[in-house]
């Protein structure tokens, strides 16, 4: 038998962005691939057969084009699914 069930947590990670003078108030020169630092928090609620949950988070843009970035510190809302297949 199965239950439901509710988690929560916080988390953090490295990623990648697409860095253009578009998004770098016409600072960067170049576009290029940088490396971005996550972090946040997220619920999930397990319901048998599916995962639903939210999560909210910022990015930090690492180098020297970061304080230029139109997206630093700004904060992200997302919607988390999942499916149990076994």
């Amino acid at each position: 038998m199965r239950t439901t069930g509710l988690g929560y947590g916080l988390f953090t990670g490295l990623g990648s962005s697409v860095i253009t003078p578009d998004f770098t108030r016409q600072h960067a020169t170049t576009d290029y691939e940088g490396f971005v630092l996550h972090v946040g928090a997220a619920t999930i609620y397990d319901a048998h057969i599916f995962n639903l949950g939210l999560a909210v988070g910022a990015d930090h843009l690492l180098g020297p084009d970061g304080r230029h970035w139109i997206y630093q510190h700004r904060p992200w809302f997302g919607v988390l699914f999942g499916l149990d297949l076994n």
